[in-house]
């Protein structure tokens, strides 16, 4: 007995020792588990273009403004065609009549097919009218075909039915004016149809249409570069 009531004094001082507190394990540490999210990319407003480019500089391409009764002609070139002599691009290179005129950054040619004689003026934004009597311009335009139909030049030689006035260099931006002018009927050409063609920077703008009368002067078309 007593040897028992002294392990049962022992056990007493113990639980007294310690308070009573009882470990029982270790809590487990809570595992946290991050989320990295990639944000979104930033919204772009608006859209960014790239400008039409001519030779020689940058600038949006013409938006000729027609008279009345001028008619835009449908196009009908061909890739394969050969070029000719018509006022026209007929092998959709966006040049007209290369090998029989001059094309540069800025052509504007006239075609008819008629005896009349047709006369092509274009103003620029420097003012000077380029046409027969002024036929370069200090802006660098320049006519370098005057036909006369079945009339014949001063010399008595023959002449066709185009007229042609072009940039080598990009030409001034500004006001531009084309302007057609029935010069002559030339053995009695009658009313004339004929076409003005504008190309610029490499690519045809367009071909318009309209039909002339004796001394009549339309202008065909205006545009800004």
């Amino acid at each position: 007995m007593k040897k028992g009531l002294w392990l049962v004094l022992a056990i007493l001082a113990a639980l007294a020792l310690f308070g009573g507190c009882y470990i029982t394990g270790r809590a487990a540490v809570p595992t946290v588990h991050a989320t990295v999210t990639t944000p979104p990319p930033p919204t772009v407003v608006g859209t960014v273009s790239t400008p039409a480019v001519a030779v020689g500089g940058t600038y949006a391409p013409p938006r000729p403004v027609l008279v009345t009764g001028v008619t835009t002609m449908t196009a009908a070139c061909n890739p394969n065609a050969q070029e000719v002599l018509n006022g026209l691009d007929d092998n959709c290179n966006g040049q007209i009549d290369e090998g029989w005129v001059g094309s540069g950054s800025l052509q504007i040619t006239l075609g008819w097919n008629t005896p009349a004689d047709i006369d092509l003026y274009v103003v620029d934004p420097s003012g000077t009218e380029i046409f027969y009597n002024n036929k370069v311009s200090p802006t660098g335009g320049q006519l370098d075909r005057d036909d006369r139909g079945l009339c014949l030049n001063e010399d008595g030689s023959p002449t066709d039915n185009v007229e042609n006035v072009f940039w080598n260099a990009q030409p001034p931006a500004g006001h531009y004016v084309v302007r057609v002018n029935y010069y002559g009927n030339c053995d009695s050409a009658g009313p004339t149809p004929i076409t003005v063609s504008i190309a610029y920077g490499g690519a045809l703008v367009g071909a318009y249409q309209y039909t002339l009368s004796d001394q009549e002067t339309v202008e065909i078309a205006s545009f800004d570069l």
